[in-house]
């Protein structure tokens, strides 16, 4: 075997091993993606991760009409701010019921005492929100703080409501 035959063999052995070690490293990293997304859709299927999430999506909700209402249709940042609470509140209420916490049953009656007692978690939340944008806008002229600072004490708050209330209107009524 010459020197050239044997080089030339060696290379080829090498980028062999080469190939061999890349496919190896492609079926862990395959198989470390494979559980990783396995904990991924695990995590996301999580009450309190699908409740942030869908909150933080109100909250884009909200922030969203209130520009609109307030920076494009130059409404009165109070009227903006109750659209945009109102709008987002909705949103809210049907995810929460029907995604996050997964409460199917929808009799009339049940769904009516829900949306009543949903209301008042509402009109409270949406006194503090009026107080708080109310409160920044005189200190700082600007209603976006005020707000974002609102739906993130509600959304600690909410959370623990939510839950217990819903739970406890469905055992109740069915």
């Amino acid at each position: 075997m010459s020197v050239r035959n044997f080089k030339s063999k060696q290379i080829h052995n090498y980028r062999l091993l080469n190939q061999v070690f890349y496919i190896i490293i492609i079926v862990l990293i395959s198989k470390e993606i494979s559980i990783m997304l396995t904990k991924l859709i695990k995590f996301f299927n999580q009450k309190l991760v699908k409740f942030l999430f869908f909150g933080g999506l109100t909250i884009l909700i909200y922030m969203l009409v209130l520009v609109f209402f307030e920076e494009l249709i130059h409404l009165n940042y109070n009227i903006s701010v109750s659209i945009a609470y109102f709008t987002s509140m909705l949103f809210n209420f049907l995810v929460n019921k029907f995604i996050v916490f997964e409460y199917k049953k929808s009799s009339a009656k049940l769904v009516h005492i829900q949306t009543i007692e949903f209301s008042c978690i509402i009109l409270l939340n949406y006194l503090i929100t009026l107080l708080f944008v109310n409160i920044t806008k005189h200190f700082t002229g600007e209603v976006y703080s005020g707000s974002l600072l609102a739906a993130f004490t509600q959304t600690i708050i909410a959370y623990f409501i939510y839950d217990k209330l819903l739970k406890k209107i469905e055992n109740h009524f069915l």
